[in-house]
């Protein structure tokens, strides 16, 4: 499963990568472009990954509330 932390990882890895790409072929390549797809990718996957997240912090910290009010 990827976590937060392995995810951000990948997310500037793939941020040095796109950089390097666009100095070496130039910022509006077709491989800087695709760099640049991949790497929205995985920060729309990292703000999924960060909402559920809270979602979920939300709805267990209500019900242990809920719980401790028995």
């Amino acid at each position: 499963m990827l976590n937060t932390l392995s995810l951000i990882e990948k997310i500037e890895e793939k941020r040095r990568e796109m950089l390097q790409i666009s100095l070496n072929y130039g910022i509006s390549s077709k491989q800087t472009i695709k760099c640049s797809q991949e790497l929205d990718d995985l920060l729309n996957l990292y703000d999924k990954l960060k909402n559920y997240t809270s979602k979920t912090y939300v709805i267990l910290s209500y019900f242990i509330i809920q719980l401790m009010s028995i």
